[in-house]
């Protein structure tokens, strides 16, 4: 059996790389998107596994995973891999033909979308009571139970929030914007999400598109950023307590500050053999739990979940009581013993729990029809390629209703868009106006 999952993560990998080098860089589509999270929140995570034997976490119930004796789960692993690379071969072809792109302006399209995901995520903070005081997920919690009008807002900032370094990429690609634009963007975006959100994912966004945009030097970088393994994931998780102290007392500088020295006090600087932090690798350790006990202990939810919700998930519960639940909080409940906990199980844990043996039919289906509609919808407005990208990368880390919230956010971004764009657009133009024959040159596109 070791041989036998040895020869299979091989040519799983070597797929993978020709995936990697069939990319088109100059535009990244959704697609695309699944295919580096794959590469990002699994292949990554089982390479370090056979370095270090397996997968484990001091706080979940589960696990720990090892490949070998968990052979089961390897080899459901293996078979999402083939199912996300043959999706990736084909849904290219998918997304032939159909309406000529709308070319839209750059600087107009960023800030709309960027006053969007600020908006958002600014309402979100406040209303969600984190700045009064308490713990910052335990209170975000709380209100998504009570608040419809929460959920739909804060789903749109976690869309806007990756769609803003897709858009600035393929507008880099496109040469509308120059690299240090997009830093600058990418950098500002940064600061305001981990000071609002607490989360450490747009870092990870912006890795993304710095790795895309110089590509040509990956394997340098690669070199570089293995000695500095266990620095980061001593930070990633030494954040993960900070975040959960530093609005006990309110929002403030002070509290901050102690919440980092008392993470730094019960943290310690490991070997760095942990990833977790960094490529979510306790995933698949709920992954492994799901194919150890879906049918037994966790009911096959046949499709309710998977299906049902996405189409259904702006209904209110108040409206529909007995409406699906998320995944997620099903799992975390199950597994954890903890209702109303949230945990991720890969791109293929919701598939899984929902078919059981037929998953991959299930999972290979979803991302056929997903990719047909944000493609048809590429074709009028060029803007959904690169916000795509980063709601394929962000469904290993959500449920499948995520990615359908995707889409009603980007219709809603649109119709902003065309009301915002003329009164923007004559701003900028007073803007080149004033600023002589360079800004003149600038045409709207950051250059």
């Amino acid at each position: 059996m070791e041989g036998l999952l040895l020869c299979l993560y091989v040519l799983i990998v070597t797929w993978a790389i020709a995936r990697f080098r069939s990319i088109n860089y100059r535009n990244i589509q959704f697609h695309d998107g699944i295919l580096v999270g794959m590469g990002f929140f699994l292949i990554a995570p089982i390479t370090l596994t056979l370095i270090y034997g397996d997968i484990a976490s001091v706080e979940m119930r589960a696990g720990p995973y090892e490949p070998v004796d968990d052979w089961q789960t390897s080899l459901n692993l293996a078979l999402g891999a083939a199912v996300v690379l043959l999706f990736h071969t084909s849904a290219p072809r998918l997304a032939k033909g159909g309406y000529k792109k709308r070319e839209d302006g750059g600087i107009a399209l960023i800030l709309v979308l960027l006053i969007l995901y600020i908006g958002c995520a600014v309402f979100t903070f406040f209303y969600s009571g984190r700045a009064g005081g308490g713990h910052w997920q335990g209170n975000l919690e709380a209100s998504l139970r009570s608040s419809p009008l929460l959920i739909i807002i804060g789903n749109f900032a976690n869309v806007y929030r990756g769609a803003i370094f897709g858009v600035l990429y393929n507008l880099w690609a496109s040469g509308k914007f120059s690299k240090l634009t997009v830093f600058s963007f990418c950098f500002f975006i940064c600061l305001v999400d981990i000071m609002i959100t607490f989360n450490r994912i747009t870092i990870a966004y912006f890795a993304i598109v710095t790795l895309l945009m110089f590509r040509s030097h990956f394997v340098k970088i690669l070199l570089v950023s293995l000695p500095m393994l266990p620095f980061i994931s001593y930070f990633s998780s030494l954040w993960t307590a900070i975040r959960g102290l530093a609005l006990m007392d309110g929002y403030s500088i002070s509290g901050f500050i102690n919440a980092f020295e008392t993470a730094r006090s019960v943290s310690s600087y490991g070997d760095g053999r942990s990833t977790n932090a960094i490529f979510d690798s306790e995933n698949i350790i709920v992954f492994d739990w799901l194919v150890k006990h879906t049918g037994d202990y966790f009911p096959v939810l046949y499709g309710s979940t998977f299906i049902v919700r996405p189409l259904t998930v702006f209904i209110p519960s108040t409206l529909w009581p007995n409406k699906p639940g998320v995944f997620g909080v099903d799992v975390g409940t199950s597994l954890q013993g903890v209702p109303g906990l949230a945990l991720n199980s890969t791109l293929f844990g919701e598939a899984y729990g929902n078919f059981l043996y037929f998953w991959p039919l299930a999972l290979l289906s979803m991302l056929y029809l997903l990719s047909w509609i944000f493609g048809t919808l590429s074709r009028r407005w060029s803007f959904v390629n690169g916000a795509s990208f980063f709601i394929g990368f962000a469904l290993w880390r959500f449920d499948m209703s995520s990615a359908f919230i995707g889409l009603v956010a980007l219709f809603a971004f649109q119709f902003v868009f065309r009301l915002s764009c003329v009164p923007i657009q004559a701003l900028l133009a007073i803007r080149i106006a004033k600023g002589g024959p360079r800004m003149r040159r600038m045409n709207f596109n950051g250059r």
